[in-house]
């Protein structure tokens, strides 16, 4: 029977735009695709030659779209030897625990490189270049052979007396004594004056923890008692304390940034504010914040322990009402937690 023939081969895989033109003819293109998780901004790189790896001829960094494409370009000399290096400052790399991100860097139109900057590692490196590669560095041994030498001398080993410092461990077994410092933060009782009681925030952080922000004011005067944010970390526990005047009624407010709570889209966060070991306020699916009073007010003790959500249809504050920022009133007016 007739045989159909082969389909034609597929083109081979070079993304990289040819619209992007070296001005000199000893120059070769070099370009570099990026895609990015949710933290671009944990993602650098650089290029110098081998031959003086000190002297940057490029750097790059300072992303911020998250989960973007970004295609950059070089010109640079083609006779020449170079390397690459790519970090991240965090260490948990392109892929895949905050989205599904990699690179793939070419030099006249040939890949060289691609990865997702492994978290072992925090950095990868490439060589690239039609120069020849750094081979005169294993000239530098030479300069050993005459370490060799200084062996010779014997008197080193009267060094022996070193060993005399291992008795000196003993002292050491001492310093795992301070493993009883763990123990001294297990007690939870937080001790307060006479007047005062335990005011406690406990703070579980979703994927977006700097987007949360919150306070706690007094009710008559808007002074504030204590205040805490998601402090970049996720997924976290986070836990605050201070102690509180009895006889006051206070105000707390918890801010969401974004508009999109602590749970569940982006992890199970969760908040709960203790007041004398109670639980006052709590909750999670916030929206843009919440706020509630509590405490004792010596003129009308009238407020009501539960979580009050700020409606979704309220574009800012009125006057009076709880601030953490100007930008949420309706005056642009924030002094002493009060909107003005």
């Amino acid at each position: 029977g007739f045989t159909p023939p082969p389909p034609p081969p597929p083109p081979p895989p070079t993304p990289s735009p040819t619209q992007y033109v070296c001005a000199n003819t000893d120059e070769k293109k070099f370009e570099i695709h990026l895609k990015f998780d949710n933290w671009p901004a944990d993602i650098s790189w650089q290029i110098a030659t081998t031959s003086d790896p000190q002297t940057l001829l490029v750097k790059k960094g300072g992303y911020t779209d998250r989960n973007a494409l970004v295609t950059d370009y070089e010109c640079l000399k083609a006779s020449e030897r170079y390397i690459f290096t790519i970090f991240d400052s965090y260490g948990d790399g392109l892929c895949c625990n905050h989205g599904t991100g990699g690179y793939t860097i070419y030099f006249g139109n040939t890949e060289i490189g691609s990865g997702m900057v492994v978290s072992d590692n925090k950095s990868e490196s490439f060589e690239f270049g039609d120069g020849t590669p750094a081979t005169t560095a294993p000239v530098t041994p030479a300069p050993l052979t005459p370490a060799p030498t200084t062996p010779a001398p014997t008197t080193p080993p009267p060094t022996t007396p070193a060993p005399t410092t291992p008795a000196p461990t003993t002292p050491m077994p001492t310093t795992s004594a301070p493993t009883v410092n763990p123990t001294t933060s297990s007690p939870t009782p937080f001790e307060c004056p006479a007047g005062q009681v335990e005011l406690r925030m406990e703070l579980t952080t979703d994927t977006w923890p700097e987007d949360i922000t919150w306070n706690v004011v007094e009710h008559s005067t808007g002074v504030e008692v204590m205040e805490g944010h998601g402090e970049g970390k996720e997924l976290t526990l986070l836990i605050s304390n201070t102690c509180v005047q009895i006889d006051t009624l206070y105000d707390f407010n918890i801010y969401d940034s974004y508009g999109d709570g602590l749970c569940c889209a982006y992890g199970e966060g969760k908040f709960e504010l203790y007041y004398d070991g109670t639980i006052v306020a709590s909750g999670d699916q916030i929206g843009s914040g919440a706020s509630e009073s509590f405490g004792i007010s010596t003129p009308s003790p009238t407020s009501v322990p539960g979580l009050t959500s700020k409606p979704t249809n309220k574009v800012c504050e009125d006057k009076g009402e709880p601030c953490f920022s100007k930008s949420i009133c309706c005056s642009k007016k924030c002094r002493r937690n009060r909107c003005r």
